[in-house]
C-alpha cells in the first residue's frame, strides 16, 4: 500500500536526508534498460484515481500555478511521499546508474551553488521518496524547460542531480523531447535555464521518447526538455521522481 500523505509543492518540502554508455553529459541516449511490469503501472494508475479531486492542481504549459502562463493547455498533479516506493525504484535502477560521476564545469546540472571546494566527484545516493503524477489529456503538453535540483539544507553535499521519468500509460503522442539550446559549449554558470514561452519546433529537436507503460527515462536536470502535445482523446499519466548524489571530493 502506497503512502497517501500529500505534498503539493516539492521545492518546499523537507526531506530526510549503468546506463550502458550513459555520461552524465554529451548523449542523447536517457533510455535505462530497466523497465516496470505492466501491472504495476496499472497499480499505480489505480492509485493515482483514488484521491480526490481536491486534492489534485491544474498547472499551464509551463509547469507553474500562474495566471500569466504562456496560453495553452497543461497538465492535472499530485505529489505523494512514498519511502517504500523510492527503495522499489532503487532496486529497479541497481546496475542501470553510474555509482560515480564525475561533473565538470559544462555538465548540465548544478553541482557548484552551495559547494565551496567545488567536489565534483559525486555518488549515487538513491531515488528521492518524493514523487509527483502527472495526467496530461489532449492537448495538454509543457513547453521546453529545465529541472531544478533539490539541495538538502541539512548537508548541500547531497543533492538531487537526475530526473526520473516513469511513463503509467502507452502513447501515440505526447512525447519526451530532449531540445538542442545552443548552450552545451557554454559554462554551467553562465546558462540561461530559463522557461520557454513557446513549444520547439522540428529542428530543434534532439531526440525524443514516446511512452510506452512501464519505460524509465534518466537524465540530467539541466538538460533542456519539453513534453509534446497530446493529440488523441486519451490519458498521459507519467510519474516525474528525483535521483540524490552525495559529493565526494
Amino acid at each position: 500500500m502506497l503512502n497517501t500523505a500529500i505534498y503539493k509543492d516539492f521545492e518546499t518540502t523537507e526531506l530526510p536526508s549503468n546506463f550502458v554508455n550513459m555520461p552524465i553529459i554529451n548523449t542523447s541516449t536517457y533510455v535505462s534498460t530497466a523497465t516496470l511490469e505492466p501491472h504495476i503501472c496499472d497499480s499505480l494508475v489505480a492509485m493515482f484515481n483514488t484521491f480526490g479531486s481536491n486534492d489534485f492542481y491544474d498547472v499551464g504549459v509551463n509547469g507553474y500555478l500562474d495566471d500569466q502562463a504562456p496560453a495553452g493547455k497543461g497538465s492535472k498533479r499530485i505529489t505523494n511521499y512514498d519511502i517504500k516506493f523510492a527503495n522499489y525504484l532503487n532496486h529497479i535502477l541497481s546496475g542501470k546508474l553510474p555509482s560515480v560521476i564525475n561533473l565538470n564545469d559544462y555538465s548540465p546540472v548544478d553541482w557548484q551553488s552551495q559547494n565551496p571546494e567545488k567536489y565534483n566527484v559525486w555518488a549515487f545516493e538513491g531515488v528521492s521518496p518524493v514523487f509527483r503524477y502527472m495526467e496530461y489529456t489532449q492537448g495538454s503538453e509543457h513547453f521546453p524547460h529545465y529541472d531544478a535540483p533539490f539541495i538538502s539544507k541539512e548537508n548541500p553535499l547531497v543533492r538531487t542531480l537526475m530526473s526520473g521519468v516513469l511513463y503509467l500509460t502507452t502513447n501515440k503522442s505526447g512525447a519526451t523531447g530532449f531540445i538542442i539550446d545552443g548552450q552545451n559549449e557554454v559554462l554551467f554558470e553562465d546558462r540561461d535555464t530559463s522557461d520557454w514561452p513557446r513549444q520547439a519546433t522540428l529542428d530543434e529537436v534532439e531526440s525524443w521518447e514516446l511512452p510506452v507503460k512501464g519505460k524509465l527515462l534518466i537524465f540530467p536536470h539541466q538538460v533542456c526538455h519539453t513534453v509534446f502535445p497530446l493529440l488523441e482523446d486519451e490519458k498521459r499519466i507519467i510519474i516525474r521522481f528525483d535521483i540524490f548524489f552525495r559529493a565526494l571530493t
